[in-house]
C-alpha cells in the first residue's frame, strides 16, 4: 500500500498516556485537542489479522480509512472534562488466503454506528436518562447526533441488564399495549401482594417478541396472565405456557370503552364547549357534582344525539362493571349497542373473540384491583404525555430510571421490577425536566 503514513519515533507517549485507551499509540502533534491514533500493531509489519472468512493469516493491509470520534478526557477545569477529537486511521486488509475477504481492524473503543467512544457515550447515555439528549449533549458540548444515540442507549442497556438482579418470576403476569407517537409498544407487568410493577417494555408486538422476553422467566411459576386482546400475544402465550390461565380483565374492557367513546367525542363533539371534555365525559356521571358542567353537557347533548348515545351506553358499562357481572351481561351491553357507534365494534369484535378469556376472568377473578386499574391508565396516560423519543431512548427512561424492587428467592436476589406508581412519578420528572429546557424530542 505504499509508504507508511506515520514513523514509530512519532509516537507520544505522554498524549498515548492521556488518552488512556488500550490498543491505541498517539502520534504526535501540535494540537492539544486533537489526538491522532493508529492501532498499536500498526508498527507490527510480522503481526497480521488473521481473516474473519477462512482463518488465513496471508493478511496485508490495503488501505487506510481516517474516521473520526468525539471523546472525553479528564482535565483540570470547571467540568473536570474536556472533549477531544479522537482521530483513529483505521486499516483495511484483504486476504490472500481465499481472495475474496476485505476486512478493517477491530475497533473496540467505540460502538458500531456511533461518533462517540464508548466512555463518552456512556456519559451521554446515564444524562440522557432524565433530560433530553439534546441538553446532555449540549452539556459536553458535542453535536447531538440522532445517528448515534440508538447506538448509544443499547451498549448502556446492554451494561445495565448484564448487572441486573435476574427476574423473580411471579403467579400473574399483565401484558397490555400503549401507543407512542404513532407506534404500539406491549408493556409486561407483574402482579405481586395485588400491587403492579413494570417489569419490561417491548419493542414490537410480535410472537418471536414475546417469547424472547417469556424465556427469561419460569415457565411453570407463570399461573395467571392478564392480556390485551391481540392475536399474536394469545398465540405466543400458548406456545410458551401452555397451561397458563389467560384472562381479558375488566381493566381492558373498560379501556377499549373509553377509547371507542374518545373515538366518537372527536367526530361528534369537536367544538363542545366543556372544560376538560374527554376526561370529564369518561368518568362517571354520578362523580360529576358541579352544577355548570352538568348544564353545559346537557345542552351540548341536544344538537349531538351520536355522542349522547355513545356517552349513555358507555354509562350503562360503567355502572354494569362496578357490581359481579357475567360475560353474558357484556355480551348484552354489546348487542343493545346503537347501530350508528362504528367506534365501538373493535370492543364488541373482542367480547365475541375473546369469550373464553373473558369467562375465566369472571369466574376466577372478577374484578381486577383499583390499584391495578388505576395504575394501567395512569401509566398509559404518563407515556402519552412523554416527548418524542426513539424506543431506545423509551426503554432505558422506563426500566433503568429507577431503581427495582426485590425479593429474595432461595437465597438469591431477584428483582420483581419497579413498582409503577413509583414509576410514574420518575417518569412525570423526566418529563418536566424536558419541557421546561424546550427540548422537545430526544
Amino acid at each position: 500500500m505504499g509508504k507508511r503514513r506515520f514513523e514509530k519515533r512519532k509516537v507520544s507517549k505522554t498524549k498515548t498516556e492521556e488518552l488512556n485507551i488500550d490498543g491505541l499509540l498517539v502520534i504526535e502533534s501540535d494540537d492539544s485537542d486533537n489526538f491522532i491514533t493508529v492501532h498499536k500493531n500498526y508498527f507490527n509489519n510480522q503481526l497480521r489479522p488473521r481473516c474473519p472468512a477462512c482463518g488465513s493469516d496471508k493478511t496485508r493491509s490495503s488501505k487506510v480509512v481516517t474516521r473520526t470520534f468525539k471523546d472525553i478526557l479528564d482535565a483540570d477545569n470547571d467540568k473536570g472534562f474536556k472533549i477531544i477529537d479522537l482521530v483513529f486511521n483505521q486499516r483495511y486488509f484483504r486476504c490472500y488466503g481465499c481472495g475474496k475477504s476485505v476486512f478493517p481492524e477491530d475497533i473496540d473503543f467505540a460502538s458500531k454506528g456511533c461518533r462517540y467512544t464508548n466512555r463518552l457515550s456512556d456519559k451521554l447515555a446515564d444524562g440522557t436518562l432524565t433530560y433530553s439528549y439534546k441538553k446532555v449533549c449540549d452539556y459536553y458540548s458535542v453535536p447531538a447526533s440522532t445517528a448515534s444515540v440508538g447506538a448509544i442507549m443499547r451498549r448502556r442497556t446492554h451494561f445495565w441488564e448484564s448487572s441486573m438482579d435476574p427476574i423473580y418470576t411471579p403467579e400473574t403476569l399483565a401484558i397490555f399495549e400503549v401507543e407512542f407517537y404513532k407506534r404500539i409498544y406491549p408493556v409486561v407487568f407483574t402482579v405481586y401482594n395485588g400491587e403492579p410493577y413494570c417489569l419490561d417494555i417491548l419493542e414490537e408486538s410480535t410472537e418471536q417478541a414475546y417469547i424472547a422476553f417469556f424465556k427469561k422467566l419460569d415457565s411453570n411459576k407463570v399461573k395467571i396472565i392478564y392480556i390485551d386482546p391481540v392475536e399474536s400475544l394469545y398465540n405466543a402465550i400458548q406456545s410458551y405456557f401452555p397451561s397458563v390461565a389467560v384472562m381479558v380483565t375488566d381493566e381492558c374492557i373498560l379501556r377499549y370503552a373509553r377509547v371507542a367513546l374518545h373515538d366518537v367525542i372527536y367526530r361528534d363533539g369537536k367544538r363542545m364547549p366543556l372544560k376538560n371534555k374527554y376526561a370529564t365525559l369518561m368518568q362517571k356521571k354520578a362523580n360529576i357534582t358541579e352544577v355548570y358542567t352538568k348544564r353545559q353537557m346537557a345542552s351540548s347533548f341536544q344538537s349531538r344525539p351520536i355522542l349522547k348515545a355513545a356517552y349513555d351506553h358507555y354509562q350503562k358499562l360503567l355502572t354494569l362493571m362496578e357490581g359481579k357481572w357475567q360475560y353474558s351481561d357484556i355480551k348484552a351491553w354489546i348487542d343493545a349497542m346503537p347501530d350508528n357507534l362504528p367506534e365501538f365494534v373493535i370492543l364488541a369484535d373482542v367480547v365475541e373473540l375473546f369469550e373464553d378469556s373473558i369467562k375465566l376472568f369472571c369466574e376466577e377473578i372478577g374484578s381486577t384491583s383499583g390499584a391495578y386499574s388505576t395504575n394501567v391508565s395512569d401509566f398509559i396516560t404518563t407515556i402519552n404525555e412523554m416527548p418524542f423519543c426513539i424506543y431506545d431512548v423509551l426503554r432505558a427512561r422506563i426500566i433503568f430510571s429507577a431503581p427495582p424492587d426485590t425479593i429474595v428467592e432461595n437465597d438469591i436476589k431477584k428483582r420483581i421490577g419497579i413498582r409503577v406508581s413509583r414509576l410514574i412519578s420518575k417518569l412525570k420528572e423526566i418529563t418536566e425536566n424536558i419541557k421546561e429546557d424546550r427540548y422537545y424530542g430526544l
